[in-house]
């Protein structure tokens, strides 16, 4: 029978697609790295962690596909999935495709805007107040 060994509260964090979806969690059994998508009110990331019995969750990396956008200021596309292919971590958003070395995670290898993406430019909603994507400083 499975046990709780270690625990991981995420904080600021509106949401995940794992949630609802457990394809959009990825967990790479030989290099023990946990990968989700998480979004908070500045916009959304794949977040990658080492998994370890003893030492817990230790944050590697956290990627985003902000920078496959013309428009400075959008929001950032909403990431979906992540999966392994040839030694690198391809990360799926709503906007695009992006490909990163495991060996160094910062280093991008790869990265393409799909060609109709359409960035969000709504509004969103706390409390009374609303906050239009062209009223945020990012």
């Amino acid at each position: 029978q499975p046990i709780l060994i270690q625990q991981l509260t995420l904080q600021d964090t509106f949401s995940s697609e794992a949630l609802w979806d457990h394809r959009a969690f990825s967990f790479f059994e030989d290099r023990q790295m946990l990968a989700l998508p998480l979004s908070d009110q500045q916009g959304s990331t794949l977040v990658v962690y080492a998994v370890n019995p003893s030492t817990g969750f230790q944050l590697i990396t956290a990627i985003d596909h902000t920078d496959l956008l013309a428009t400075p200021n959008s929001y950032a596309p909403t990431m979906r999935r992540s999966l392994e292919i040839n030694n690198s971590l391809f990360t799926i958003s709503d906007g695009g495709l992006k490909s990163h070395s495991f060996i160094h995670l910062e280093t991008e290898l790869f990265g393409e805007l799909f060609p109709d993406y359409q960035p969000f430019t709504g509004c969103y909603y706390e409390g009374s107040d609303s906050y239009c994507i062209d009223d945020i400083i990012f």
